[in-house]
């Protein structure tokens, strides 16, 4: 049952990382198209697109393997 919740957990961090990520990159791109923002913000909207993408599927492993999101190995 431990395996079950540390899983989902984990899918949890990854459902929450992929959304505090993907928030900011999404409007930062809008931003930039529309003009609000400076062509060199593009810059950071893909360095925090490829950060958010790492940890979220990370944590998507972590949920497949039943793993807890602060855990290295599987609980005994």
């Amino acid at each position: 049952m431990k395996h079950t919740w540390d899983g989902f957990l984990s899918f949890l961090c990854a459902v929450l990382t992929a959304a505090i990520c993907g928030g900011p990159t999404w409007f930062t791109y809008i931003a930039v198209e529309t003009g609000v923002a400076p062509t060199w913000a593009y810059g950071f909207a893909v360095a925090l697109g490829a950060i958010g993408l790492v940890l979220t599927f990370a944590f998507l492993r972590k949920a497949r393997l039943g793993i807890s999101p602060t855990r290295d190995r599987r609980r005994r």
